[in-house]
């Protein structure tokens, strides 16, 4: 499927955001499979001292936030750079709206796509282990992630749990056709932003 992806050079990067448990790690690694995009696990890009945070149960403060999201922003241009790079998918909660645009000021056609599932759902995903956040700080955290407002642009991406269960084929060619539905809806997206800016 890689070359969907080149055959696309302009198409934009995918950051797969929302709360621990959703599936964004398992969207944005769909979208390297079926579409040709490059999955990156912006986990892989947490400083020590946020895993440190982690290990004890803890979330993360305001300054830890915007500094990892700054990372975050560096690590995906330092990815862009390669003159063989295919379009990034990005897979990182980015709780807060002053985060995301961090991200946004450096790589204005990132399209964020929400991953929103329910609780029953995320909570599943959590207690089966594998995350560096488990079901309580999960939890915990819930408090702490802003929705995207209303004048904040991104795709929404709704999974229940029956989409995200990788035993079912049915769910899986579901969760493809919605990948492909996202970035089409990605490219509009930017495209009004392109428009909105030469205004």
């Amino acid at each position: 499927m890689e070359s969907e992806a080149r055959s696309h050079p302009g198409r934009q990067p995918l950051l797969f955001f929302g709360l621990p448990g959703s599936g964004k790690s398992h969207c944005a690694k769909l979208a390297e499979e079926e579409l040709g995009y490059e999955f990156h696990e912006g986990d892989h890009w947490l400083p020590e001292d946020l895993k440190a945070n982690l290990a004890r149960g803890q979330g993360f403060d305001d300054e830890q936030r915007l500094r990892f999201a700054n990372e975050v922003a560096d690590k995906m241009a330092s990815a862009r750079s390669h003159p063989e790079a295919r379009p990034l998918a990005v897979s990182q909660a980015v709780f807060q709206r002053r985060c995301r645009d961090a991200i946004r000021a450096k790589h204005p056609d990132v399209v964020f796509v929400w991953v929103r599932a329910d609780t029953p759902s995320r909570q599943a995903r959590l207690a089966k282990g594998g995350n560096l956040v488990d079901k309580a700080l999960g939890q915990k955290m819930k408090n702490d992630f802003e929705e995207p407002a209303e004048d904040e642009l991104h795709v929404l991406l709704t999974l229940d749990n029956h989409r995200v269960d990788h035993s079912t084929e049915i769910a899986h060619h579901e969760l493809r056709n919605q990948l492909r539905q996202v970035a089409h809806a990605a490219s509009r997206l930017h495209a009004r932003q392109h428009a909105a800016m030469q205004n």
